[in-house]
């Protein structure tokens, strides 16, 4: 009985000092997270701030893109886009430059839509639109220089549609197809002479009645005369290859078409 009684009281006590212990390592570890840096607000105001400029962006490049999907509400959202990003042009000018020349290259369908917007932004945000011009003009001038023929038409005809609805001047956007109509002057298609007429006569569709009418008489012409000279000049010999039946005396090709 009293080993038993001397054998009870010792595993008392043993477990009365293993809590004492465990109690200890307790608030030694809740004093050591005590002391561990806590992440500052500053970095998860950054965070946030990070994740509304990323949505923010989604946005904007989601609203540029859809711009006159829907036929019956094109006027609409042409005049309520341009009030849309009232608070986004600061922050988010060069996104909305970047994107709206994505478009005019890959959605030639809408390229009087987006000249249209223009317009309506010059009223809103004028000096976002002064900065837009080089951008396209250069972005043109790079297509020509690498060749790009299909970039340079496409944005050629933007550039014409913005004459059109009054954001650039008729005078200087037609000063500019006649300086890519000449880069066909002296040279023969097989050296690119095409390219040049092809580009500016294609152009020169996107060129409203409205404002044709404002052009000063005959300088439209001026063009297609120049152009139609730099045609007749080229040498049909090629044509006979493309015959199939005796009778096709009208072949054309596409700058000719």
């Amino acid at each position: 009985g009293i080993l038993a009684q001397a054998w009870f009281c010792s595993q008392v006590q043993g477990a009365a000092l293993w809590l004492r212990v465990a109690d200890a390592w307790t608030n030694m570890s809740f004093a050591a997270n005590l002391n561990k840096p806590k992440k500052q607000p500053v970095q998860t105001d950054a965070s946030a701030i990070a994740k509304q400029q990323k949505v923010d962006r989604e946005r904007i490049r989601r609203l540029i893109i859809t711009l006159g999907d829907d036929n019956k509400k094109i006027v609409g959202q042409i005049r309520g886009l341009a009030g849309a990003f009232e608070d986004d042009v600061d922050l988010h000018g060069e996104l909305l430059a970047e994107t709206l020349l994505d478009c005019s290259k890959h959605i030639p369908l809408k390229t009087s839509i987006y000249a249209a917007w223009v317009a309506k932004m010059i009223d809103k945000h004028p000096s976002w639109a002064a900065a837009l011009v080089p951008k396209v003009l250069g972005e043109l001038q790079t297509a020509l220089r690498t060749g790009q023929a299909t970039v340079a038409q496409l944005i050629l005809q933007f550039v014409v549609s913005l004459g059109s609805y009054g954001a650039l001047g008729l005078t200087s956007v037609l000063g500019l197809v006649k300086e890519v109509l000449e880069l066909s002057d002296g040279l023969r298609p097989s050296k690119g002479g095409d390219l040049g007429a092809f580009l500016a006569l294609a152009s020169l569709l996107y060129l409203s009645p409205a404002a044709r009418a404002q052009v000063p008489a005959g300088q439209v012409e001026v063009l297609l005369s120049q152009a139609g000279a730099y045609i007749s000049s080229r040498d049909p010999g090629w044509k006979p290859l493309l015959r199939v039946l005796k009778s096709d005396d009208d072949i054309t090709d596409r700058l000719e078409g």
